[in-house]
């Protein structure tokens, strides 16, 4: 009989310098991904603050226009002199 697979709990049967291998492409793969989120940041900032003050001035007129309509409402319901 022959002897049984290195396959283990840890996935494919794969050697030990396959394994370094295959780490330093994934850590590569990571390290590449933060640098390209690092050099984007600067660009991004602008567009990120323009739609916050965009949103902040629509809550600020909506938030206006709901107390606007609630003083309407109050006055309808008090009797006229």
């Amino acid at each position: 009989m022959g002897r049984p697979d290195r396959a283990t709990s840890e996935g494919l049967p794969i050697g030990k310098s396959e394994r370094s291998v295959l780490l330093r492409s994934h850590l590569l793969v990571v390290v590449m991904m933060m640098v390209m989120v690092v050099m984007m940041m600067p660009a991004m900032m602008p567009v990120v603050m323009t739609m916050m003050m965009m949103l902040l001035h629509r809550s600020c007129i909506s938030a206006g226009g709901a107390q606007d309509r609630h003083g309407e409402r109050q006055g309808q319901s008090q009797p006229e002199r």
